[in-house]
């Protein structure tokens, strides 16, 4: 078991830039919902002359989404995040604050037609006065119970619980949106091995907060006892989507 832990503390180490997973290539299946939400973006994309994007991380899928509208604005709440979207979007001509999504934003009421939220944070009322009549709100979010199963091995609680379609929905009704789609999906991620676990929970602090080795030691053990025994490391992997327009 010595061996397993340096490798678990070697993964801990090793650094976690913008919200960038690729270093699991390979070590990580993650089911795909049955939608394509960067086609659904680009797709109102098209047919908009301004956008704002909530969360947009290091601009990873933002960017991927160009050509944009005359009046394109992103925002971040995360420092080092900020950094890197300004770098990746400001020279696509896409206009980078840092702001966190569910505070007041700082915009104009009715300032753009289109609004993406790729898992970020929803504040309805502060969407519902910055998008025009008539404009799009698109997202793609986490249900809160995502991950439960894996939670419940390291005995916390979802910190969203009250994230689910059904809530934010009747939310969205009640500030004047219309339900063009919904959508919910449920599949799994699947690990080849406790380090790379690790290494996704280390990057992902909001599954388990202050995760850490040592702290859930015994906890990675019986997981690591799991693989011996020829188990899956398999989890439940849950999302839900929501385009809704301004009446």
């Amino acid at each position: 078991m010595d061996d397993y832990i340096k490798d678990w503390k070697r993964e801990e180490q090793i650094p976690f830039v913008g919200w960038d997973f690729s270093y699991l290539h390979g070590k990580m299946t993650e089911e795909k919902p049955p939608w394509d939400y960067k086609a659904l973006a680009k797709e109102y994309l098209s047919k908009s002359k301004s956008v704002l994007d909530m969360g947009t991380g290091g601009g990873e899928i933002f960017s991927s989404l160009e050509p944009f509208p005359p009046h394109a604005v992103a925002i971040e709440g995360y420092h080092p995040n900020f950094l890197l979207a300004k770098q990746k979007l400001e020279h696509l001509g896409v206009k980078v604050l840092f702001t966190q999504e569910t505070a007041q934003l700082p915009f104009k009421e009715c300032e753009f037609d289109l609004v993406l939220n790729r898992h970020s944070g929803i504040n309805v009322h502060e969407i519902a006065r910055v998008v025009a009549k008539g404009g799009i709100f698109l997202t793609q979010q986490v249900d809160g119970t995502n991950n439960i199963d894996l939670m419940r091995i390291f005995g916390v609680n979802p910190q969203w619980p009250d994230s689910t379609l059904e809530k934010n929905e009747k939310k969205f009704e009640e500030v004047g949106f219309t339900i063009l789609e919904k959508r919910n999906w449920e599949g799994k991620t699947v690990f080849n091995s406790v380090a790379a676990l690790v290494y996704y929970l280390k990057s992902s602090p909001f599954i388990v907060p202050g995760f850490n080795v040592d702290k859930y030691l015994e906890e990675l053990k019986k997981l690591q006892e799991r693989v011996n025994r020829g188990e899956e490391l398999s989890f439940t992997n849950k999302r839900y989507l929501i385009v809704a327009e301004k009446i």
